[in-house]
């Protein structure tokens, strides 16, 4: 008899601490499930930013001013204060004539990353600056 209490007790033992195993595997599956959600995201916008950078790349070197307004304006509607889509309008403007609508999408970048200051948003500034001058 005693035996047999003896076994009971160490068996539920046994079942508590496969019952303590079973929650930490639970939370561990959990866990990398959300982990693994996350980087998914990341890698499908990177997908999503780099497409848009590449199509409107190409809209700028083949000078379809209009197509990449277009194109920058869909991504605005989505994401009002998208970096690359208010930098493309901004040149599409500035191709355009447009300086006055450029020159505040430019400050806007500038506003929004100020690390674009310099190399990208300066150039452009300055020949606004220089254009309005000869105007």
């Amino acid at each position: 008899m005693e035996t047999d209490a003896s076994l009971l007790a160490e068996l539920r033992e046994i079942g508590a601490h496969l019952e303590t195993i079973k929650v930490m595997v639970g939370v561990i599956a959990a866990t990398l499930v959300i982990w693994f959600a996350g980087r998914l995201l990341v890698v499908l916008r990177t997908s999503r930013s780099e497409r848009f950078r590449d199509v409107a790349s190409d809209l700028l070197r083949s000078r379809e001013y209009e197509g990449l307004r277009s194109h920058c304006a869909k991504r605005l509607e989505k994401n009002p204060d998208s970096i690359d889509a208010l930098w493309y309008l901004a040149v599409a403007h500035f191709q355009g004539r447009q300086y006055e609508q450029a020159k505040e999408l430019f400050l806007r970048v500038a506003t929004l990353e100020p690390s674009w200051r310099r190399d990208a948003i300066e150039p452009y500034m300055k020949e606004i600056e220089r254009l309005g001058d000869d105007g």
